[in-house]
């Protein structure tokens, strides 16, 4: 059963850094990924799942790769949504 966790972990992460990816290549990618939704929670919802099934995983180094990637991720998406709802507001 933690096998499952590792891999969901590792397809969520993966899934987070591929919106982040596809955002700086012109967004081709990231209608399919939002399920064309324009809400910004679903940006920051793969890196947080990612981090969500990394805890209950096997407990091993492949684990604790995967927690650090998916914090890394979660972090920038965060600041990214940080940036679009506060950096971009008019005066």
């Amino acid at each position: 059963m933690r096998k499952i966790f590792s891999f969901l972990s590792l397809l969520s992460t993966l899934l987070g850094l591929s919106i982040i990816i596809s955002m700086s290549q012109g967004g081709n990618l990231l209608d399919t990924l939002t399920f064309g939704a324009n809400a910004i929670f679903i940006f920051n919802l793969y890196p947080l799942l990612g981090l969500l099934f990394a805890l209950p995983a096997e407990k091993n180094r492949y684990r604790e790769i995967l927690i650090i990637c998916s914090i890394i991720i979660l972090a920038v998406s965060l600041i990214f949504t940080f940036v679009g709802l506060f950096g971009f507001q008019e005066p």
